[in-house]
């Protein structure tokens, strides 16, 4: 049986990962809001702290990167919030 794995826009994730930053809820409460696993929301705050640095940085790529991730938030945000 072959079992699809979800893929999702990387503005959804950085949403997700604000959230989670945010500790309005836990996670087990946006994993159930969003029908995710919470590991997986773990993994994206993990993720966006790591990258969260580099936006300070003198590295103009990784500020590039970063903002193209986060920009599409509103974009994104509202598909999924529903």
């Amino acid at each position: 049986m072959n079992v699809l794995r979800s893929k999702y826009p990387p503005a959804f994730k950085a949403k997700r990962a604000l959230e989670a930053i945010e500790e309005e809820k836990t996670s087990s409460g946006l994993s159930s809001q969003y029908q995710l696993h919470s590991v997986q929301i773990g993994n994206w705050k993990a993720t966006l702290k790591k990258g969260a640095k580099n936006l300070f940085s003198g590295n103009r790529k990784d500020r590039m990167l970063l903002t193209e991730i986060l920009n599409p938030v509103e974009k994104w945000g509202r598909c999924f919030l529903r």
